[in-house]
């Protein structure tokens, strides 16, 4: 900014500015907020540094924040150590894709920072924060699959890729698993359902309207996202509220316990329906 050495000098003496690391400095007082610690970690450690590891995901809100850990901080090409109480990782292998922002912090993608935290975090942790990072839509399961393949043989992959096949969907198509358990539920006792119904501004897979019951093959086995269960929750909450009562059928139960499934929904069709309407004599 063209501000001379003796000038800068002169304001720290004052008390205008307040070092916090070489050439970095609070503006008018000493307090550092969480970001700005921060901040002034990844600006210490040059342009492209950026915050990664267990304090990007942190900023990423996918784990709890713990006390007792530096700030981490990755640098292309970087092999001179930061300066004290930051820890930089050096990296040849960070593409255009997995570099951000976040809370006005340059740093790693949320999909990036998965993987550079499974090289130093335990099995739980990885865990939370990757189904974190679905729920709240940071990254997809196709998107993890991408960086897999890019950064295979890397510290920590395996854990990913487990992570990544537990969620792998079924061959059978979701419409094709409608039709399955349509045809279970044809060859009961029970009435036929209407399908494929409009409700408020839901489309529902079975409906039996005197019952006001409601059958849904579980989306999560088709939908990968955890957000996606965030989802049908709020939408069964929101037709329960309209007095209906939904029944969620899941892949596994379909194939391998289908009378448990028909009975499951003949009783509860059981209970709700009304009871016949008496007839009255002279």
């Amino acid at each position: 900014m063209g501000i001379p050495l003796g000038t800068i000098d002169a304001w720290v003496a004052r008390g205008l500015l307040h070092s916090v690391y070489d050439g970095i400095y609070m503006v008018g007082q000493p307090l550092l907020l969480p970001s700005a610690d921060l901040l002034a970690g990844v600006w210490a450690c040059g342009p492209e540094a950026l915050l990664s590891h267990r304090s990007a995901i942190e900023v990423w809100d996918m784990i709890e924040p713990r006390r007792g850990f530096g700030i981490q901080v990755t640098v292309p090409g970087h092999r001179r150590p930061g300066p004290s109480g930051i820890y930089v990782h050096r990296t040849n292998d960070l593409y255009p894709d997995e570099i951000s922002e976040k809370n006005g912090i340059p740093i790693t993608s949320a999909a990036r920072t998965i993987f550079d935290f499974a090289s130093q975090a335990s099995r739980s942790e990885i865990s939370a924060a990757y189904e974190r990072g679905l729920i709240e839509q940071h990254f997809t399961r196709d998107r993890m699959i991408v960086l897999a393949m890019r950064h295979k043989g890397r510290r920590g992959i395996k854990r990913i890729r487990a992570l990544i096949d537990r969620d792998a969907p079924p061959t059978v198509t979701i419409q094709e698993a409608h039709r399955m358990l349509l045809e279970l539920v044809r060859s009961s006792a029970l009435p036929h359902p209407k399908t494929e119904v409009p409700i408020d501004r839901y489309r529902v897979d079975m409906l039996w309207p005197d019952a006001m019951l409601i059958v849904e093959m579980d989306s999560s086995k088709w939908h990968t996202s955890p957000g996606r269960n965030e989802r049908d929750k709020r939408r069964d909450a929101d037709l329960a509220a309209l007095g209906y009562l939904t029944l969620r059928i899941t892949w596994n139960d379909l194939t391998k316990r289908p009378v448990e499934v028909i009975t499951r929904i003949a009783q509860t069709y059981a209970i709700r329906r009304p009871p016949p309407a008496r007839s009255l004599s002279a």
